[in-house]
């Protein structure tokens, strides 16, 4: 039996619920579930294939543990591989996990039209993808993207979409730069919740005309720093340096 198919048996014989998705097929002794690959007699650890199917390959010697203390789930944001070295009973470890990368494009649709190759995995509340390359910790899916396809990304940058889809990750849709940048790019493409209903008619803005013109005038005197400046009127220093260059609040003359 093909790991896919091993990997489809182990999905039909689980229920998901709102928190954990529990194995329905034969459990150890200790509760945790397992499976066998067709005939073989080998018996496989399920949440351990989950946690390799989904993150990475968990070392010889090492277990996968549950943070929900359900040992039949299989909800791979309840599964941790813990630090230190502790035996697993029962079971044996699962095929060889699948390379990050294959991972990662089998989550990308790119079908749309537009050219945006869409993330369809996990995704943030601002609707930017989410992908475990190495566990524990999580990244943007698209700027693992643009580190894969430039083979650098220095961690200070931001990767912008020229697209405005958040949930894009194809690598030509995608540019580097500061945060400024990003709020400058926003600004100019009329997009976010400072442009639809400019200045004081944005419910989101959190200056008046009046303000924008004294921040101005202020800059112009070369009296005060845009630093300066910024804690005045209690913004950030992104948003004063937009405001004063002509890049924000352009009705306001």
């Amino acid at each position: 039996m093909s790991d896919a198919a091993l990997l489809e048996k182990l999905w039909s014989r689980v229920t998901r619920t709102d928190s954990c998705w529990f194995w329905t097929g034969p459990v150890t002794p200790s509760g945790t579930g397992w499976i066998r690959d067709g005939s073989k007699p080998k018996k496989f650890s399920v949440h351990r294939l989950v946690y390799e199917e989904h993150f990475e390959e968990v070392p010889e010697g090492q277990c996968v543990m549950h943070r929900c203390g359900a040992p039949n789930c299989v909800n791979p944001e309840h599964l941790y591989v813990p630090p230190k070295r502790v035996v697993e009973h029962g079971a044996r470890p699962g095929p060889k996990a699948r390379p990050a990368e294959e991972r990662f494009w089998v989550k990308v649709d790119k079908s749309d039209t537009s050219g945006c190759w869409e993330w369809t995995g996990n995704k943030n509340g601002s609707g930017y993808g989410l992908f475990m390359v190495r566990s524990p910790k999580k990244e943007l899916a698209h700027r693992v993207s643009y580190r894969w396809d430039r083979g650098s990304l220095p961690p200070e940058k931001l990767v912008c979409h020229r697209c405005d889809n958040p949930g894009c990750v194809n690598p030509s849709h995608l540019f580097l730069g500061s945060a400024r940048d990003n709020i400058i790019d926003m600004v100019e493409k009329g997009r976010g919740r400072h442009t639809s209903h400019p200045g004081e008619s944005n419910g989101y803005s959190k200056l008046t005309e009046r303000e924008v013109r004294s921040m101005r005038k202020l800059y112009e005197s070369r009296n005060m720093t845009q630093v300066e400046i910024a804690k005045m009127f209690d913004v950030s220093r992104a948003l004063v340096s937009v405001v004063v260059n002509g890049k924000a609040w352009k009705h306001v003359t």
